[in-house]
């Protein structure tokens, strides 16, 4: 690998979603209804813009291609799953980076980029916040 570019990655889970009860239920949840989608509107799932560009925004939310339903069960268990796994590796990573991430950010956590780009063993690697 030449190098990485990451924006926003989502290597923290949102605090809201990680309660003990909601870790709980989705992995009693997911052997049962793995394709179950937890509405966006409600709790601490509720739908954030993607971007602060209105047109673009609308345009998201029109396009029949996007997936526009809530969170699935399995999917929020597996993608808890690999940001822990991720994290206890995180000191092994060692390819060149540049990295980006809104300081406005409500969907992935910035603390992850930032500990990321702290833990990485990277020589070669550069971190934006983007306000």
């Amino acid at each position: 690998i030449s190098g990485v570019i990451l924006t926003c990655p989502s290597f923290k889970p949102e605090p809201k979603t990680t309660r003990p009860i909601n870790i709980f239920l989705l992995s009693i949840l997911r052997p049962i209804v793995p394709k179950f989608a937890v509405p966006w509107e409600k709790g601490p799932l509720s739908r954030h813009p993607l971007t602060h560009d209105t047109k673009i925004q609308q345009e998201f939310e029109a396009d029949p291609i996007c997936y526009h339903g809530g969170l699935r069960i399995r999917w929020g268990s597996e993608m808890f799953h690999k940001i822990q796994q991720m994290d206890k590796r995180i000191d092994e990573f060692v390819h060149p980076f540049l990295l980006f991430h809104g300081t406005e950010d409500k969907i992935a956590d910035i603390e992850g980029s930032r500990s990321f780009y702290q833990r990485s063993r990277a020589e070669d690697k550069t971190y934006k916040e983007i306000e």
